[in-house]
């Protein structure tokens, strides 16, 4: 049966994917293909951040009666990742791999905390609050990915 936490870390693994793949690209000086990965690590994140945003923080805060909490936090790391993704996107449109290659270390550690936290705290603790509104959330995240493309 699938879970929220399985489907979000499933999409934290093609994250994880898109994102290797960029910096290999870079790293072995192919831009085209750098820039195709990098779009689809981009558009892979801004599901999950938006399925989160959109659906899991809203549906988690009103079942615990707040925004204050682990929500709000994942909510300002997604913000933060957002500005490092954006100073990659300019260096990779300058193909300047140095300042590439020093941002995506930065997000990978970045992304990596997070993950973390997410899969052995927030999503348990999400799948126990949301028990039985899970196959909605899950609907719901599903369709958000359709509609995104």
């Amino acid at each position: 049966m699938e879970t929220i936490g399985r489907y979000m870390t499933r999409i934290h693994r093609l994250c994880d994917a898109n994102f290797a793949a960029a910096e290999a690209a870079i790293t072995s000086g192919r831009w085209e293909q750098s820039a195709i990965s990098f779009e689809c690590f981009c558009r892979a994140v801004e599901h999950h951040f938006a399925a989160e945003e959109g659906v899991l923080f809203p549906a988690f805060e009103e079942a615990v009666g707040g925004k204050a909490g682990p929500a709000n936090g994942m909510r300002d790391e997604h913000e933060r990742m957002r500005g490092v993704i954006r100073a990659m996107a300019a260096s990779l449109r300058a193909r300047d791999a140095g300042e590439y290659l020093g941002q995506s270390e930065t997000l990978a550690t970045f992304m990596q905390q997070h993950n973390v936290k997410e899969e052995s705290m927030l999503y348990p603790m999400i799948e126990q609050v949301l028990a039985q509104e899970s196959s909605t959330a899950l609907y719901a995240m599903r369709l958000l990915r359709h509609l995104q493309g």
